[in-house]
């Protein structure tokens, strides 16, 4: 039987030597798999917050585009601008075609809030508060902020920012340079730019005009 090819079969030890090289392989195989779906979640959350960073800064801009040019009084008779600038934030009336359709002008303010729940460092939030605007009276600046606090419906337009945002306004008068401002108080006339800008560079940084400055005419109320 020495003429036949005798047939040589597999070792115990080269069996088990196949059996570890097939399982490194299936644990190599599956950790490239794991490394592409974290890199592929990671990527979907970085785009869904890109996305959503573009709408609210879309919002932000056409609600800071949006303040109509009505002159109001205060308690001691003062006409000026229905605006009041703050370094934290601004009040001002426009109309909210995004909740309803009808003439309705409402008091709109941006404010920010410190989040109060969770460990420290604790984040800011950009919110939006607004109340229907009646066009009656003069105004108690002191008291429609207290309102706007209690009353206003509210929306939270910007969330986990790591510092409170700063609010500047642009003032320009003839025979003078542009300057920036830190509040808006008691003007006839609307700021020609309002910015928004952030500590820190990656997060929020717009510079705002009202829409309706150059053209609108300005009503007393």
């Amino acid at each position: 039987m020495h003429g036949y090819a005798r047939r040589r079969a597999f070792t115990l030890l080269e069996l088990l030597i196949a059996m570890v090289l097939a399982s490194l392989l299936a644990v190599l195989t599956y950790a490239g798999l794991q490394l592409g779906l974290r890199s592929w979640e990671v990527s979907e959350r970085r785009q869904q917050v890109l996305e959503s960073r573009y709408l609210t800064q879309a919002l932000l801009r056409r609600l800071l585009e949006s303040p109509q040019q009505v002159l109001v009084r205060d308690l001691e008779g003062e006409l000026q601008m229905a605006y009041r600038g703050q370094p934290d934030g601004v009040i001002f009336i426009a109309r909210l075609p995004q909740i309803d359709n009808s003439p309705q002008r409402y008091w709109l303010q941006l404010t920010q809030s410190q989040v109060e729940e969770g460990p420290p460092p604790r984040s800011w939030q950009l919110l939006l508060r607004y109340l229907p605007y009646d066009g009656y009276g003069n105004v108690d600046w002191q008291l429609l902020g207290a309102s706007l606090d209690l009353d206003a419906q509210q929306e939270i337009l910007l969330d986990d920012l790591s510092e409170p945002l700063q609010f500047t306004y642009l003032e320009q008068r003839a025979g003078r340079e542009p300057d920036w401002q830190p509040e808006w108080q008691q003007h006839e006339q609307l700021p020609a730019l309002l910015r928004i800008s952030s500590p820190r560079e990656d997060e929020l940084q717009l510079i705002v005009g009202p829409r309706e400055l150059a053209y609108a005419i300005k009503t007393v109320e």
